[in-house]
């Protein structure tokens, strides 16, 4: 253990024993594990076991119960413990307890994440203010915060809060979080030579560095230098948290030398990356498992419902449940455009057509992405053929395939085609059916999505006999 760690740990401790607090608790938790040293008092780790934020108790389990086997549920069935209703009483608890506690910014911190959840963002910006007020300091609080303000569309607002703060650039963990805002919000960022002397440093322990690494990585990636990103990747696997994993996942979609094996990594609470990871194999039973957990985690993250909504409709047409994910998804973001794509579609399965025609005729495309565009004309496409105007239908499909085709969206290109193929076979034109089975088995070698290839195979089923029909299931 390095100076700098010692004299960290010993500041941690003799605050903990002069305010025995969460915040005091967190830093004296987390001064201990970025140590390496056994926690000195499990009173603090307690502390934290019981707090009502989750990271909180995320930090805990790691100093408790390390090494732990990943965060997974069992969930047969969506069991899911963020419905509206517990998330009002979750936010009458929060305001008892800050009523309480006034002073207490992790207590307006939590209720903040809560707010957010419900899509309440004033009143989750308020408490997050004065979270802040209370904890000026307070790195956690920052990184929290600096999420809070994009989720909301200010990205510009995270940025100045992170770069205007000295610490942040001699800090891993805050100079990993602007990268990520920069990132998103598309800020130009001067240079990376701060945030690699930083990686490159020996001051710091791996797992210090594991998300700023990848942050690099990604931006070295998204630069088109693949060689540096693939080092930086590499670097943030030595000690991964759950977030660098889950990038270095997504990450491995795209360089195909990056090969990573979530099993011997045993990294606790990696339910995005474990998701991700199964759903790309095709192992749809643990996805589902992982995509509940991860939601149940964080539900106001919209990858989190975006992904669930998808597992629930593709992998298992349980139509109910996809659309409650994508519920859930838009109370954290209520004009998320492919999450109200995902909820008209599971819509139109279940046969709630008035429902989905009410959802996509209140979508704002304003600034969505072509792929959305796409899936939502789709989509328009399904809810005409399921009105019975098959014509019109087929003219919203054909537009979707076409722009797909022309963008080289080939996994859009066949799920669509595919989709479209089911539509003329529950109608029986077969006039139309040869034409779009070839356009569809074209495709085949070039799809890369197992979800894709899972409805392909479903139609070859149909046309081998070994279903009676493709009216949809209701689940």
């Amino acid at each position: 253990m390095d100076a700098q760690h010692v004299a960290d740990l010993a500041r941690a401790r003799r605050h903990w024993a002069r305010a025995p607090n969460e915040i005091s608790a967190g830093e004296f938790v987390g001064a201990s594990l970025v140590a390496d040293e056994p926690i000195q008092d499990e009173s603090a780790a307690e502390v934290l076991r019981e707090s009502s934020s989750e990271i909180l108790r995320r930090l805990a389990s790691f100093a408790i119960d390390s090494p732990n086997p990943s965060h997974k549920k069992a969930h047969s069935d969506l069991n899911l413990e963020v419905s509206f209703g517990e998330f009002k009483r979750r936010i009458a608890r929060g305001k008892s307890r800050v009523r309480d506690d006034p002073r207490n910014a992790i207590a307006w911190a939590d209720l903040a994440r809560r707010y957010t959840a419900l899509g309440q963002f004033p009143q989750a910006d308020r408490a997050l203010t004065l979270a802040l007020a209370l904890a000026p300091d307070s790195r956690y609080l920052h990184r929290i915060a600096s999420r809070f303000y994009v989720h909301i569309g200010q990205p510009e607002r995270a940025f100045w809060m992170l770069n205007s703060w000295e610490r942040t650039q001699e800090d891993p963990w805050l100079m990993s979080a602007l990268l990520s805002v920069a990132s998103v919000g598309e800020i130009k960022i001067r240079s990376l030579k701060q945030a690699r002397r930083i990686v490159e440093s020996m001051n710091f322990r791996p797992i210090e560095k594991a998300e700023l690494a990848s942050e690099v990585g990604t931006l070295e990636l998204r630069g088109g230098n693949d060689r540096k990103a693939r080092s930086f990747f590499k670097t943030s696997l030595t000690t991964p948290t759950d977030n660098s994993l889950a990038q270095v996942e997504w990450a491995s979609e795209q360089l195909t030398q990056l090969v990573i094996s979530l099993a011997e990594l045993n990294v606790p609470f990696a339910a995005e990356a474990h998701a991700r990871s199964a759903a790309k194999e095709g192992r749809w039973d643990e996805a589902w498992e992982h995509a509940v957990c991860w939601l149940d985690d964080q539900p106001f993250d919209t990858e989190a419902a975006i992904f669930g909504s998808y597992v629930a409709a593709v992998a298992f047409e349980r139509w109910d449940d996809s659309a409650e994910i994508a519920q859930i998804g838009l109370r954290a973001r209520p004009k998320e455009v492919l999450l109200m794509n995902n909820l008209a579609y599971a819509l139109v399965e279940g046969g709630r057509l008035q429902e989905a025609a009410d959802v996509l005729a209140s979508v704002d495309t304003v600034g969505a992405s072509v792929e959305d565009q796409i899936a939502l004309t789709a989509t328009q496409g399904l809810l005409l053929f399921r009105l019975g105007d098959a014509t019109r239908g087929f003219g919203q499909y054909q537009r979707a395939i076409e722009v797909a085709r022309q963008r080289g969206l080939t996994d859009i290109e066949g799920m669509a085609r595919s989709m479209l193929l089911r539509e003329e076979l529950r109608l029986n034109r077969w006039e139309e059916i040869p034409q779009l089975l070839a356009a569809v088995q074209r495709l085949v070698g070039k799809i890369e999505d197992p979800g894709v290839l899972l409805w392909v195979h479903r139609i070859e089923e149909v046309l081998r006999g070994g279903k009676a029909s493709m009216v949809p299931k209701s689940h």
